[in-house]
């Protein structure tokens, strides 16, 4: 039975849709975060190249969860110590 979703580590060509979903959470629970909206918005999506180009190099790893089509429908990093 195929699963209705996927999870896997996020990769550069999924960078314009994490920063899509990163911008829609700093948004809607801005208290779930250290950053904020209004300065996260105007980052481009490369600047999370890093995040996502070297997982667990620079101690964190950016995972996500994805439907059928292939969108991203949740996130989450984890900070490797």
């Amino acid at each position: 039975m195929m699963q209705p979703y996927s999870i896997r580590l996020l990769n550069l060509s999924d960078l314009p849709a994490f920063k899509a979903l990163r911008d829609a959470a700093l948004r809607d629970f801005p208290d779930a975060f250290t950053s904020d909206y209004e300065s996260a918005r105007l980052l481009s999506a490369a600047s999370y190249a890093t995040r996502i180009s070297s997982p667990g190099e620079h101690g964190n790893q950016l995972w996500g969860a994805f439907d059928l089509n292939g969108q991203l429908l949740g996130s989450i990093g984890l900070d490797l110590v």
